[in-house]
């Protein structure tokens, strides 16, 4: 994996962190930031975790029998210089680990962000539901209206006056549950966000290619990340059996008093070494053979979860295909009720049509229009479920 693919993650999550999460709530934008602190602390500390800490000592004695008294002072240090390339590759691989915490707390991030606009379109739907809804009663207090007339002259027996009132029963039902569910979907929403609901404006999002997604995806970069991290694993497990050069040195200063001649002596003394080693192990084949495993199953897994995601891709747009053609049907119905809802109102007028048939023909026709608007918002979110399965660097909202 290129270092530029690791730069594009890290700023792309970082880019996304200061826009996308001012949406969510005062805690919740706390949360994020104080992640985001231990993880840029942890890579540093992983980045640098090969250098070995000065040692400092102070030590206070006495010899038995004697007076003497002896005060000794020391700094030592056994540092690693040279591990056949491990030292290059742990910072490498520090780098990855970045670059994969970071991406897994934007995806934290855009799963509350999708959370949000996602519930703010379906409590707009909703409301589209239940405004469609009342338009169905109205038809269905129409029906029971004139099947009462007409049983009453005994046009009709009361199957077909039962199946009216069932209709309309039906209809009250769904009217009741759409409200309920408006309810507790703001209840939700106000959970995520501490702006008010309708000051928050969702626009539209923006078609992507199915090459866009799979460059895109959080699934995939994730994928490659940890494919990267298991190559640097790899490399890191095979220089732990190769020759490693280690620098030691100690630095120090002795002070004794000798109470039978009540002298002092004062000493400083300092040394300086190089080590070579180099482990022989038994398990050392076996170690890297399982290293190695995972890493050649972690490249395999990259191209598992490409297929996966352009099926889940797919499947979206044969969605979005499929509620088109269901908006391209109900509009030639809509055109069929504009010349029929033309035909009723010229009756009416003629006085040989009754209002009701007009009005139930302008009712359904609403009813169809706001049907278009429910699928449009189906469509939306759809698309909004692609977007934030990605990494895209892009926002949808307007406050």
């Amino acid at each position: 994996m290129n270092k530029y693919f690791l730069l594009l993650c890290m700023v792309f999550a970082m880019e996304l962190n200061a826009l996308d999460v001012a949406l969510l709530t005062a805690d919740k934008q706390e949360i994020f930031k104080q992640k985001q602190r231990a993880i840029e602390a942890n890579a540093k500390q992983l980045k640098y975790n090969w250098i070995s800490p000065l040692s400092l000592s102070s030590s206070v004695s006495s010899s038995e029998g004697v007076d003497d008294t002896s005060y000794n002072a020391s700094i030592r240090l056994n540092q690693d210089v040279y591990r056949s390339g491990g030292i290059g590759q742990s910072m490498s691989y520090a780098d990855s680990k970045l670059a994969y915490d970071l991406l897994s707390l934007e995806l934290e991030n855009a799963i509350l962000y999708e959370e949000l606009l996602v519930g703010l379109l379906e409590l707009k739907q909703l409301r589209v539901i239940l405004e469609q809804a009342e338009y169905k009663l109205k038809n269905s207090e129409i029906e029971i209206f004139l099947k009462t007339q007409q049983y009453k002259t005994g046009n009709v027996d009361i199957t077909e006056m039962n199946e009216a009132l069932m209709n309309k029963n039906s209809v009250l039902k769904s009217i009741l549950t759409t409200k309920e569910s408006i309810i507790n979907k703001e209840i939700g929403l106000k959970k995520l966000t501490d702006l008010p609901l309708e000051a928050i404006s969702v626009l539209a999002f923006r078609h992507l290619t199915e090459e866009d997604f799979i460059q895109n995806s959080f699934n995939v970069l994730q994928s490659k990340l940890e494919s990267t991290l298991a190559g640097t694993e790899y490399e890191i497990k095979k220089t732990d059996y190769l020759p490693t050069v280690s620098v030691s040195g100690q630095m120090g200063y002795q002070d004794t008093f000798k109470s039978n001649s009540q002298s002092m002596i004062d000493k400083e003394y300092h040394s300086l070494g190089l080590t070579l080693s180099m482990p022989l192990d038994f398990n050392s084949k076996s170690a890297m053979e399982e290293k190695e495993a995972s890493y050649l199953q972690s490249r395999i897994v990259v191209g598992d979860v490409e297929a996966e995601e352009k099926a889940f891709y797919q499947q979206s747009m044969n969605r979005i295909k499929n509620y088109q053609e269901h908006n391209r049907v109900t509009k030639q119905n809509m055109e069929l009720y504009g010349q029929l809802i033309d035909v009723a109102d010229q009756g009416f007028k003629a006085g040989y049509k009754t209002g009701y048939d007009l009005q139930t023909l302008q009712n359904t026709k609403i009813i169809d229009e706001l049907e278009i608007r429910i699928n449009e918002l189906n469509i939306e979110m759809i698309k909004a479920n692609v977007h934030f399965a990605t990494n895209s660097g892009e926002t949808y909202y307007a406050k």
